[in-house]
């Protein structure tokens, strides 16, 4: 088969609009992550950590440290950088992830795909970008819970 993964999922988009009670709709992620709430405390966290960090080998490079501690140093650093990124994005992804499935539940969606920049959505009729209230939604629901933080 020349394009496998189109005709199946061709199948089941066919089969979820013969049933009109199913709802589809999309977002845009790359949209929500850039206007969620909750992803700016963890970049300040990460930034703050970050800072740390640098001092920390600026100070060894002013000692004067030798080389090779500087690029152990370095290599560590970058490590331990990726490991707390991938973390704090993986907390904001699951707070996303858990709200979407929320939304679709809450207002019957059957499918809510994620629209890239890379294409894999090439059509869909007005009003099934769900997009801006996901993000509406979201924010509401963390502005609620970290309301102190606002004050």
């Amino acid at each position: 088969m020349k394009y496998p993964y189109s005709i199946f999922l061709a199948g089941i988009l066919s089969s979820c609009f013969a049933c009109s009670s199913n709802k589809i709709g999309y977002i845009n992620p790359t949209k929500i992550l850039q206007q969620y709430h909750g992803a700016s405390p963890r970049q300040v966290e990460f930034k703050a950590k970050a800072q740390e960090w640098q001092a920390r080998f600026d100070s060894l490079r002013t000692e004067q440290a030798p080389a090779e501690q500087l690029a152990q140093y370095q290599a560590a650093i970058q490590q331990r950088a990726a490991t707390e990124e991938a973390r704090l994005n993986q907390q904001v992804l699951q707070e996303v992830n858990a709200y979407i499935k929320q939304y679709g539940r809450e207002h019957s969606y059957h499918l809510i795909l994620g629209a890239t920049e890379q294409g894999n959505l090439v059509y869909a009729a007005e009003g099934a970008d769900l997009t801006d209230d996901i993000i509406t939604g979201l924010n509401t629901q963390y502005d609620s819970q970290h309301a102190a933080t606002y004050r």
